[in-house]
């Protein structure tokens, strides 16, 4: 009895001196059976003498090799701790703490072919509600901690890939941070942590800067998941770890600041179809993304971006929209001959690209409508020039079509040159641009908003630099326009009026192999003008004027007048012209022969040649069939008569922009004629008491007179010397005495035209002859 109870007392102790013992054993054994489920072999490992709730494995060891794929493991030292029942029961460990492990991942190539082929042969997967947790049931412990993991993953014919960092996992969360190598090349570190309830948050740092932080959940919704994820890049750093990483790359894009945000929501089944059109089908994802961006690039100087939008994946359809608070900015433009300032582009409605996913080619793009601000816009050559802001427009079209149509609205431009004020003009242009056989077409319509000039264009032209722009001026009347041309052409004489007349022209503009040529046709129909005391009417002028890229110019024309005014009524020539100009020549300027009529004759102008910037000439200006009644009805003097036909020649000389007349003459035709002459009452009574102006009086009162000759000679000054001689007899005079006068006139001409009378200064030349 006293054995027994000995034993009875003693089992116990046995009992847990066997345990203890056994614990080795059990141990190695629960770990093998863990690693044995798992899947892994060529499990080695080596421990010390386990405590009661804790074991040290100085080594551990293992590898799976599943589909092409080899995983080995090592580790140590290992510190274990565990519950004993739990272990004993559950096979469950308290915590894992590994101070470093290396993971060695070695795939071949065919590895993506056969994760395809096998997943082409499921129709869903199943994404249960109760994933997450069961992912974390697949930890080995209630908690592993890994001081430092090494993973290296190497596939073939690709560079190798690794990490290296800690890793915390529990029953409710995963957190790690890792330093990743790419082809032995430092990329940076990701921190990750995930927890049971799959609330993720990521970070990408380089050089202690954060290059990416994303944070976001998973979560039930219904029958489906829903994933949302917030997400912040900073471009700047982004674009000096590329440079870092691929410095060939050779960014010529310097980013001075940038925020950039995104967020993401992404719906899918819980039993997600694997088929790629169901797959489709069943996705619903929207993205949205905000971004501020200040760079530098080349010539461009600083660029501001600002982009706001989204895009929506549902139900295999793809909407993306951008707002209208979207804009590009570049503070300086500078060019060789052209300098911007604050040059803004911006949206003015929202943008919309649409379609479905699969077929890119069936996508729609909404209407596009854009506007451009310059504040301040410079160059070379012209003081000043003001664009309101200008508006580009683009119709809905398929955004596979090769063909864009469009219009372009410049509100107003504002122009000088050289101190000169140019007319506001404002421009709409409607376009088509096919970029498939790179064709721009457009009509464009530019109208003067001070002026009554309004164009309409056609242009056709390539990208090479061919280009036709065929052009039209809307033909106009120039009644009481004359003022507002003058506003912007000061030169123009201000006591000018124009009382009526049309005006129309037309014209192509074309241009290849940065060569240009212009033709224009002009033309004045019925112009009627006057300036002070001369008018003018029924001019009519054609012109077809030629101009290229050497600055060659030709013009050939031809101009009519019905009738001039100058104090005396003259008939207006008609005559051709052409004018030449270019670069290596003197501009030479060609005119037909010419005519007007006047005092009932005619005056013939020859055809002649000169330069017109630097006129120096001398030709003969005939003179036919003046009749003597109408010369001497200019005259205000009261009872003069005559008749009688006068021919002759001028020769008149153009030099420095000044005319003159030497030796000019003019004579009676051989038939002579005769001049009749009654004073009046004034004259009668002074003749009295004059002897030599009562037989100059009487003598005049028939004088029939086979010679009237003339000789002129006209200085630029206007200053001219007219020596008059007249032979002949009066029949009831003196027996018909032979008579032959001679009078010497200076007159300003010009101040003559303005009084046309020389009435007084006659008579006082006529008594002095007959006084001597």
């Amino acid at each position: 009895m006293r054995k027994l109870i000995l034993l009875l007392v003693l089992l116990p102790v046995l009992m847990a001196a066997l345990s203890y013992a056994a614990l080795p054993y059990l141990a190695r054994n629960a770990i093998e059976h863990w690693f044995a489920e798992q899947g892994y072999s060529e499990t080695r490992f080596t421990m010390t003498h386990p405590r009661w709730n804790q074991i040290e494995i100085s080594h551990l060891a293992f590898t799976q090799e599943q589909d092409g794929r080899r995983m080995q493991v090592e580790a140590g030292p290992v510190q274990v701790m565990f519950d004993p029942l739990n272990l004993l029961l559950l096979q469950e460990l308290s915590e894992v703490r590994v101070a470093q492990a290396n993971l060695t991942i070695e795939a071949d190539s065919s590895i993506p072919e056969r994760i395809e082929d096998e997943l082409s042969k499921l129709d869903t997967l199943p994404l249960p509600p109760e994933l997450p947790s069961s992912i974390f049931a697949f930890a080995p412990s209630e908690r592993l901690i890994i001081g430092q993991l090494n993973i290296h993953y190497l596939a073939e014919e690709a560079p190798g890939v690794s990490a290296s960092g800690f890793v915390e996992i529990t029953r409710d969360l995963f957190q790690s941070r890792m330093n990743v190598s790419y082809d032995n090349q430092h990329v940076g570190y990701v921190d990750l942590a995930l927890d049971r309830h799959l609330a993720l948050t990521t970070r990408l740092h380089y050089l202690e800067e954060t290059l990416y932080h994303a944070t976001g959940h998973f979560e039930p919704s219904g029958e489906d998941w829903l994933f949302s994820l917030s997400h912040q890049l900073d471009p700047s750093q982004i674009k000096q770890w590329i440079a870092t990483l691929i410095p060939e790359l050779n960014l010529e894009l310097d980013i001075l600041k940038s925020d950039l945000t995104l967020g993401s929501q992404i719906r899918f089944p819980q039993q997600l179809p694997l088929g790629p059109e169901t797959l489709l089908q069943a996705l619903d994802i929207e993205v949205g993304m905000l971004a501020d961006t200040q760079v530098r690039y080349q010539n461009l100087g600083e660029l501001s971006i600002r982009t706001q939008g989204s895009a929506l994946l549902k139900a295999g359809d793809v909407t993306i929209n951008l707002a209208p608070t979207s804009r590009f900015q570049i503070r300086e433009v500078i060019q060789t001959d052209l300098k911007m300032t604050d040059l803004e582009v911006s949206l003015m409605e929202p943008l919309q690209i649409s379609g479905p996913l699969a077929q890119i080619t069936d996508w729609q793009r909404s209407a596009l409508s854009t506007q451009i601000k310059v504040a301040s816009l410079k160059v070379e050559g012209i003081d000043k020039l003001q664009m309101e802001p200008v508006t580009i427009t683009l119709q809905p079209a398929p955004l596979s079509d090769d063909t864009f149509k469009g219009r372009i609205t410049l509100p107003a431009v504002n122009t000088s040159i050289d101190g000169r004020e140019l007319p506001k003009f404002s421009a709409d242009s409607d376009f088509t641009f096919n970029t498939a056989t790179q064709q721009l077409s457009s009509k464009l319509l530019i109208k003067a908003s001070e002026l009554p000039l309004e164009i309409n264009a056609e242009l056709s032209a390539d990208l090479t630099g061919k280009a036709v722009i065929d052009w039209q001026l809307t033909p106009f009347s120039v009644q009481g326009q004359y003022p507002l041309f003058r506003r912007f052409i000061p030169e123009l004489p201000a006591d000018l009026t124009l009382h009526q007349g049309n005006f129309s022209a037309k014209g192509r503009l074309s241009t290849q192999n940065n060569t240009w040529r212009l033709t224009s046709q002009q033309q004045l129909d019925d112009l009627k003008l006057s300036q002070k005391e001369t008018h003018i009417e029924g001019i009519n002028w054609r012109s077809e004027l030629q101009l290229n890229d050497q600055g060659q110019l030709r013009d050939i024309g031809e101009i009519s007048v019905r009738y001039i005014d100058i104090g005396l009524p003259v008939g207006g020539p008609t005559l051709s012209y052409q004018f030449n100009m270019s670069p290596d020549t003197t501009p030479l300027l060609k005119l037909t022969p010419s005519y007007i009529t006047l005092l009932g004759g005619r005056i013939d102008v020859p055809g002649i040649e000169i330069n017109p910037l630097n006129p120096q000439n001398t030709f003969l200006i005939g003179i036919e069939g003046i009749r003597l009644t109408d010369v001497l009805e200019l005259y205000a003097q009261q009872g003069i008569y005559g008749e009688g036909i006068i021919t002759g020649q001028l020769p008149l000389t153009i030099k420095d922009n000044q005319i003159s007349i030497s030796s000019g003459f003019l004579r009676s035709t051989e038939e002579g004629g005769v001049i009749r002459y009654t004073p009046d009452e004034a004259l009668g009574s002074m003749a009295t008491g004059n002897f030599g102006l009562r037989m100059a009086f009487e003598a005049l009162t028939d004088m029939q007179f086979s010679l009237l000759q003339l000789t002129l000679d006209y200085q630029p000054s206007g200053d001219a010397n007219l020596v008059a001689r007249i032979q002949g007899r009066n029949p009831e005079w003196q027996d018909g005495r032979p008579i032959d006068l001679t009078i010497s006139i200076e007159e300003n001409i010009l101040d003559l035209l303005k009084a046309l009378q020389l009435t007084g200064r006659i008579t006082d030349r006529i008594d002095q002859h007959f006084t001597q």
